[in-house]
């Protein structure tokens, strides 16, 4: 990670030569940390919003999370069912308006208006305006539609030099990466080496309890 590239050429820094930064610490929400922050955190985070029949979630921890010897395509087959069952909802925020004319590389972007003005419900109106927060009767589910449509136009492209061909959406399912190692292989023992390496940094790692991408319940596992 690029917090152990900084903290490891910080402590080179005397044999190298190279400057060092001034690095205090980071904050990451929802990580990708380990194999199950991914998609057995999502299906837990479904299961816990009620959103999954009991029968289907058995069939998937039993056959799919504690079996020694998992049935691949069985188990796509119930991550499958249990996604058709959640629906359209959005997975950042299960709980909130959904954009219903979203195509399905835009469905599910985070909508955290609502989130927002839940947390600072206490706050005057006028102060969550200050502080940048979008009221609820301005809240739009569709606003990344709108944003597409918007990059799109003709005068927009001509504008900020995009060729007439390209069209902009805001997931692109044309690169592709290569994420084996990166999906597969843990990075919580770097947390273990940047905490207990007398780094003195300020790290922070957060978790919304709406959101299935990366789900709480992921973070907490390790």
């Amino acid at each position: 990670t690029l917090a152990k590239q900084i903290v490891d050429e910080n402590s080179a820094a005397a044999t190298t030569g190279k400057p060092v930064l001034n690095f205090k610490g980071f904050a990451v929400g929802n990580p990708y940390t380990d194999p199950y922050s991914g998609t057995p955190a999502m299906f837990d985070t479904f299961w816990g919003h009620q959103l999954l029949p009991k029968p289907t979630y058995d069939a998937y921890q039993e056959k799919c999370v504690n079996s020694k010897k998992p049935n691949f395509k069985e188990c796509v087959e119930l991550q499958i069912e249990m996604n058709s069952i959640v629906g359209n909802l959005n997975p950042y925020a299960l709980d909130y308006p959904v954009c219903t004319t979203d195509s399905a590389a835009r469905r599910g972007r985070a909508q955290r208006t609502w989130l927002l003005n839940q947390m600072l419900a206490k706050v005057a109106p006028l102060d969550r305006k200050r502080m940048g927060v979008t009221a609820l009767e301005e809240y739009q589910p569709c606003e990344d539609d709108y944003a597409s449509t918007y990059l799109n136009l003709a005068s927009v492209k001509a504008a900020i030099h995009v060729k007439d061909d390209v069209k902009w959406e805001s997931c692109s399912y044309k690169v592709s990466y290569d994420v084996t190692d990166s999906t597969e292989v843990s990075t919580a023992p770097i947390y273990n080496y940047l905490v207990d390496g007398g780094y003195d940094l300020n790290i922070l790692v957060y978790s919304g309890d709406d959101d299935s991408v990366c789900g709480t319940i992921g973070t907490q596992s390790w």
